[in-house]
């Protein structure tokens, strides 16, 4: 797992954090991405419905902080 939020962290971010509103960080949104693709989830919207439904597990894991981001935010 640490070496997985290794490389979530090595991955730069490239969002114009001084315009709009950012509530999730780009480590979060990319560990969501694989563990959801690690249990076989298939499309973003699979994807969010994991992270609904282990979002305590990923809270005491230090993750998603601010809940599931939305599907745009994950586009």
């Amino acid at each position: 797992m640490e070496e997985l939020r290794a490389f979530a962290s090595s991955v730069p971010d490239f969002r114009r954090l001084d315009k709009g509103n950012f509530r999730h960080s780009l480590n979060d949104i990319i560990m969501l991405m694989i563990l959801g693709r690690m249990a076989g989830c298939i499309g973003r919207a699979e994807i969010l419905e994991f992270g609904r439904y282990n979002l305590n597990k990923l809270h005491k894991m230090g993750m998603l902080k601010n809940g599931v981001p939305s599907e745009a935010t994950l586009c």
